[in-house]
């Protein structure tokens, strides 16, 4: 199971900027890693979640293709994570999970 960073409620753009994604959306994410300024604490949960968020899309992708193109995203958003906060379990597991899953569809033995 992929675990998601969740904080209270609301969207970017409201009052304490990031307070809140319980609520967010895939679009919500990359519009707060782009923000200027945002602390490597945010920026580390915002590619989880978006990794987590656009794996889950990548699963409901009808072709093989579309599913390999979406979950390559999904692998680099979460290495991101990973990359900013070595020890962080939640990212580290995100991603194993990521790839173990992706290598069983992907490459069946």
């Amino acid at each position: 199971m992929l675990h998601v960073q969740r904080r209270g409620r609301g969207s970017p753009g409201k009052e304490k900027k990031f307070k809140g994604m319980k609520s967010w959306k895939e679009e919500d994410y990359r519009a707060a890693i782009r923000e200027e300024g945002v602390k490597p604490s945010m920026l580390k949960q915002f590619y989880n979640n978006l990794g987590v968020i656009v794996f889950h899309r990548a699963t409901q992708e009808g072709s093989d293709e579309a599913f390999k193109r979406i979950r390559r995203e999904a692998v680099e958003l979460l290495r991101v994570a990973v990359n900013l906060s070595p020890d962080w379990a939640e990212a580290r597991h995100n991603l194993g999970y990521v790839e173990v899953v992706v290598e069983h569809l992907c490459y069946p033995s």
